[in-house]
């Protein structure tokens, strides 16, 4: 395919960014012909290619050049930078993100890890709605209840309530599921019926009992404990602990 007089002018300019770009010395310089070789590759009329190895190399100069010139690190959150990475397709901020992070750790930049970190976890969470597949969807579900501190609570707050609802009395005596041997705490029945089921969960009294009716609740049971381990003791609160450190 034959480039059109103003594509080979600009493809010009762009080698002379590139070589302006090995002969200096200069962070900020280099982040400047960076710059510059994006926007040209922009206005180019024959430009399929992605834009990804140069808006990785304008990420390293701009990091370079904070520590270059020692701005104020907070500076690092500049619009500049979601501008750049709104050039690229899901897949390749995802994975330029994760690149992004690694240089902003081993350079001290600890607010802004905290901030791209949530951006990645959000595009990760979008992608794998998009992505239809039951993997992706879980991935997404587990990642939305783990995106900050407010949502994780929540989510633990949820199962609580899930977990107090399923072992409610049923009116049915059919749909009975668990027999639950309580201790009286209180004597409304439904706050001593939560009370009991935290004494449960938390091991702090062995006398209340909780027992399947038949296999239904033996295979609920199953699952419940499953998910508790995987989920909330090995997720969930492994992530709330990583939170309440960081914030």
């Amino acid at each position: 395919m034959s480039l059109s007089n103003k594509d080979i002018r600009l493809w010009e300019i762009i080698n002379e960014e590139n070589e302006n770009i090995k002969n200096s010395n200069s962070f900020t310089s280099k982040l400047n012909h960076i710059n510059t070789i994006i926007e040209l590759k922009r206005k180019l009329d024959s430009n399929s290619s992605s834009l990804f190895s140069d808006v990785r190399r304008y990420l390293i100069y701009y990091i370079e050049a904070h520590e270059e010139k020692d701005l104020n690190y907070y500076k690092i959150q500049s619009i500049k930078v979601d501008e750049k990475l709104n050039l690229l397709n899901k897949k390749e901020q995802i994975a330029i993100l994760k690149f992004f992070i690694r240089k902003l750790k081993n350079n001290g930049f600890e607010v802004e890890v905290d901030v791209y970190s949530n951006k990645l976890k959000w595009l990760n969470i979008v992608s794998g709605f998009s992505s239809n597949k039951i993997k992706g969807i879980f991935k997404s579900l587990l990642l939305c209840t783990s995106y900050n501190l407010i949502t994780i609570v929540s989510s633990l707050i949820l199962i609580l309530i899930v977990y107090v609802l399923l072992l409610l009395p049923a009116s049915n005596e059919g749909n009975v599921l668990y027999e639950v041997q309580y201790i009286n705490f209180s004597d409304n029945f439904y706050i001593n019926h939560v009370l009991n089921l935290l004494e449960y969960v938390f091991s702090l009294n062995d006398d209340i009992k909780i027992s399947p009716i038949d296999w239904r609740g033996v295979i609920l049971g199953i699952f419940g404990r499953v998910f508790l381990i995987t989920i909330v003791i090995n997720y969930l609160l492994k992530e709330i602990i990583t939170k309440i450190k960081i914030e």
